[in-house]
């Protein structure tokens, strides 16, 4: 049977009245109308996720930031069973950095750098700031202590109580809020308490490898020229096209020859300067600049020889000429050992920098002081308040300086440690550029001459161990996290 619904003949619609025609239009549009509103919703509610989404993935960058997430993953350099990550190098360049910035604003001046600019703005070489040149230190000295580190656990070294003690103290002294964001004070526990386990094996190395005094005469009948001091007068006449032909500088050197005392020679040569046209205050200081002293070997063999022979004497004179110039040399005395003693001695600086002005950081010192006095008083509990108080770089070792040479320190601390009527145990307060120090005097040391070969013995054998230990525990640097320390920051 066929479809009826198919083969039925389609009847025309109906035709509907105008007024129901017309409110079935308006039903039709308002639909629409509500169609479109939801279709816009839902566009709407789409593109406020992906906004939300957007905010969601910032919020969470900076969250990541602040929570030190990214300072923790990136792993700075590693040895085999140790790493430091970029938290810890923050740390590590942090101290150095205020360690850099308490040597005074007198010193930062005379090497070119402004304590109110970012160290990343100022150059410090060629393209490098000195920002790059503390991290690139910071960067090294971690290499070496993850060495040390490494040969420190192998051999079963750790912290005795008193050094935990000491880390302890360290650590509550920190404030977070000087290191990049997210650094976490497990970070720089883990950073101080390798810092100290290394330090105390360097120091084991230093013990281990220290020479004794056979060992630097030795040394010394080996190299005795570049441990004799000549003091001489001298004053070299220029031979150049546009001044001096060499006849005529060596008719000058034979008048000056002639001269027999200290006195003779400066008279002479400021005479020939101001005679030939030089100001009398510039004579002046040329003058005071012919005064030598230094190694006998610094001066070259044939001033060496003329210096050393039995028949030279104070007074005596000697003509040495070169292509360049023909220089008049007047002994002073006969070459010798620099038989000064060294000193050791400690302080605590108490730097203008940290106090706010000089006169705080004296105030300052002046009560550290009185606390020592109040204690035990002695050479332990002084160095056990150098480094609770201390803002120089030797606060570490209990404010200990080792044989001291004179004119090696700053000139108010050099006269304090020279002065000829110290003795050990004295105490006082110096004040310097750099700020008030808290001294204490240990003991007269080595003459200058053995402290010298002394510490050249002595650094030649903790490097030869040092050399050993980093082919037995290579370190691994990350180059690309390390340079993202700066960004960090």
């Amino acid at each position: 049977m066929a479809n009826s619904k198919k083969l039925k003949k389609q009847s025309k619609p109906k035709q509907l009245p105008a007024h129901v025609e017309k409110k079935r239009e308006q039903e039709r549009a308002a639909a629409k109308k509500a169609k479109r509103s939801r279709i816009w919703k839902r566009i709407g509610i789409a593109a406020g996720a992906v906004v939300l989404a957007g905010g969601i993935a910032w919020g969470t960058i900076f969250a990541v930031q602040r929570s030190g997430i990214l300072l923790h993953n990136r792993v700075a350099m590693s040895s085999e069973h140790f790493e430091v990550n970029n938290a810890m190098m923050d740390y590590y360049y942090v101290e150095l950095e205020k360690s850099f910035f308490a040597s005074g604003t007198d010193y930062l001046k005379r090497i070119g750098v402004d304590p109110n600019k970012s160290l990343k703005e100022q150059k410090y070489q060629g393209d490098t700031t000195w920002f790059d040149y503390l991290m690139q230190t910071v960067t090294s000295n971690n290499e070496q202590m993850l060495v040390l580190l490494e040969e420190a656990t192998a051999q079963g070294m750790t912290l005795d109580d008193t050094e935990k003690a000491d880390l302890e103290q360290k650590l509550s002294q920190i404030n977070l809020k000087d290191y990049a964001t997210g650094v976490r004070m497990e970070d720089v526990r883990k950073a101080v308490e390798y810092s100290l386990i290394a330090t105390k094996y360097s120091n084991k190395i230093l013990a281990d490898t220290k020479t004794k005094e056979s060992d630097w005469e030795a040394y010394y009948a080996e190299h005795a020229d570049d441990y004799l001091q000549l003091d001489a007068m001298s004053y070299a006449f220029t031979i150049s096209e546009e001044g001096m032909t060499a006849e005529e500088a060596m008719e000058q050197a034979k008048l000056l020859d002639q001269t027999t005392s200290k006195e003779a020679f400066e008279t002479w040569v400021k005479q020939y300067l101001t005679g030939t046209g030089v100001a009398e205050d510039v004579a002046a200081q040329t003058v005071e600049k012919c005064k030598t002293t230094g190694a006998l070997s610094s001066f070259g063999d044939e001033v060496t020889a003329w210096a050393k022979a039995d028949t030279t004497k104070p007074g005596d004179t000697y003509i040495a000429q070169s292509d360049t110039a023909c220089k008049v040399y007047l002994l002073l005395s006969k070459p010798a050992r620099d038989e000064q003693l060294t000193v050791d001695i400690r302080h605590i600086l108490l730097s203008t920098e940290k106090c706010g002005s000089a006169e705080a950081a004296l105030e300052r010192a002046k009560a550290v002081l009185e606390e020592w006095k109040n204690g035990a008083a002695n050479e332990a509990s002084f160095a056990e308040l150098a480094k609770q108080y201390s803002a120089d770089g030797s606060a570490s070792s209990g404010g200990l300086y080792e044989m001291v040479y004179p004119g090696e320190m700053v000139e108010e601390f050099d006269q304090w440690c020279f002065d000829e009527s110290r003795k050990d145990g004295d105490t006082d307060i110096v004040e310097t550029q750099y700020g008030a120090h808290v001294m204490y005097f240990v003991k007269h040391s080595l003459p200058k001459w053995e402290a010298d070969i002394s510490g050249k013995l002595d650094n030649e054998g903790y490097k030869a161990a040092y050399d050993e230990l980093v082919k037995t525990h290579p370190v691994t640097k990350n180059d690309e996290n390390i340079a993202k320390v700066a960004n960090e920051r």
